[in-house]
């Protein structure tokens, strides 16, 4: 993730630059492991972009409903008419945008007590 995040002070920041927020998006999710029930808590941050003036691409493209719809009837043939040990691989891409470069930078205030001493 080099360049990807690059913390700076505040007066730092050039002149004239909107400064957004950190968007703190806090989940918990039940996880069994080897039959015992843990709650695992996860924070992450978005950037708060209904104060930026950013112009460049801010998001990615995702695939529609027929296509998706299509690839599950595809697997599903192929179970019962090719070979009944296909499998389908699923991944989830969460940091897929992150390594994007962006034409300008565009700046965040994070406070300090959403920052961890140590990770």
């Amino acid at each position: 993730m080099e360049n990807t995040l690059i913390p700076i002070r505040r007066n730092e920041v050039p002149q004239g630059q909107i400064v957004s927020y950190y968007n703190k998006q806090v989940k918990e999710k039940l996880v069994k492991i080897y039959d015992v029930n843990f709650v695992d808590a996860r924070v992450r941050g978005t950037y708060g972009g209904d104060r930026t003036k950013y112009e460049g691409p801010t998001s990615t493209h995702t695939a529609e409903y027929p296509l998706i719809k299509t690839l599950f009837s595809a697997v599903l043939h192929d179970v019962k008419y090719v070979d009944p040990d296909t499998r389908f691989v699923n991944i989830d891409m969460t940091d897929f945008y992150i390594y994007t470069p962006m034409e300008e930078p565009a700046y965040m205030s994070v406070p300090l007590k959403d920052i961890p001493d140590q990770s």
